[in-house]
């Protein structure tokens, strides 16, 4: 795994953020029962993945508006395994938009 950021900020209050991730690709591990009592092992392998999210906060005194890209590619991916050999696993979400406001009382 290697991951990445970088934070600009502006002397008019606003910072950008570019945070990038890549994972390599993952095996695991399946007991197969099906020729019991021969026990076999399956594999099942991860892609590969980059993923990389933008950001950008304008600050305001002590509050902020913020808006996002998360996903900007739309790479298709799965973070994590399923359960079984069978089971499809946990796509990641597509490409999708953030809006903040941080305010403060």
């Amino acid at each position: 795994m290697l991951t990445a950021g970088v934070t600009v900020k502006s002397p008019w209050n606003t910072d950008f953020h570019l945070y990038g991730k890549w994972i390599d690709e993952r095996v695991n591990y399946y007991s197969n029962y099906s020729n019991a009592p021969v026990v076999t092992t399956d594999t099942r392998n991860l892609d590969s993945y980059t993923v990389i999210d933008i950001r950008l906060i304008q600050r305001i005194g002590s509050d902020n508006i913020s808006v996002g890209v998360s996903n900007i590619f739309n790479e298709d991916y799965m973070e994590q395994f399923g359960d079984t050999f069978e089971d499809r696993g946990y796509p990641m979400p597509p490409r999708n938009y953030r809006i903040g406001i941080n305010y403060s009382l």
